[in-house]
This record gives structure tokens, sequence and C-alpha cells, in this order.
């Protein structure tokens, strides 16, 4: 199921997440951390977005709106042991920004 949720960043901004819950066998880290270990990463990621896309950065008026996208996944396989003995991770960023002029 996909939920949009809010998080907010170490600077107070508050972004919107889209999360696809899925069922995941436990693991030696808990939910807690992982959630927490995931949160910290994605506000880093946003923070470079925003500052590049600042007005200092381009050198002009900055976008009226951007948006950035992260997906992150892995798969392990669990049979007979639930342990990662052989898997994969993929991950990918989209930032998409726009500016409107006044007409």
């Amino acid at each position: 199921m996909i939920r949009i949720k809010p998080l907010t960043l170490d600077d107070g901004t508050q972004i919107l997440v889209e999360v696809e819950e899925a069922h995941i066998p436990a693991l030696a880290v808990t939910g807690d951390d992982a959630a927490a270990l995931l949160r910290s990463s994605i506000a880093a990621m946003a923070r470079q977005v925003r500052d590049s896309l600042g007005a200092d950065a381009l050198g002009g008026e900055p976008p009226k709106e951007w948006a950035m996208e992260v997906s992150v996944g892995f798969k392990g396989e669990d049979a007979p042991v639930p342990v990662i003995v052989t898997g994969s991770a993929a991950g990918s960023v989209k930032v998409t920004a726009r500016w409107k002029h006044d007409d």
C-alpha cells in the first residue's frame, strides 16, 4: 500500500514523502533505527537539492516549486534462513523544478 506521509527536516521544513509499505522480516536493526536513518538521508538529499536550486546557486530567481522523488529498494532471499546471503539494492533520485513567470 502506498501512503503519503509528512517528513520534517532538521531545519523544520516539512515535506511530503510517498511511502510504499511492505512486509520486511525482522532484522538486527529496529524499525525505528532504520526509519531514523532513512529520514536523515532523505533530509540531507533534500537540503542539497534545495541549496542547489537557490537564487545564489543559479544566479537568478529560484524555482517556484520543486519536488524530489527518492526510490530505495532491497531484495534478499529468506529461505531456508532469513538472512541476506545474496541480494541486491537499487535506488534513484528524480528532481523536478518549475519556474513560473508572472504575466
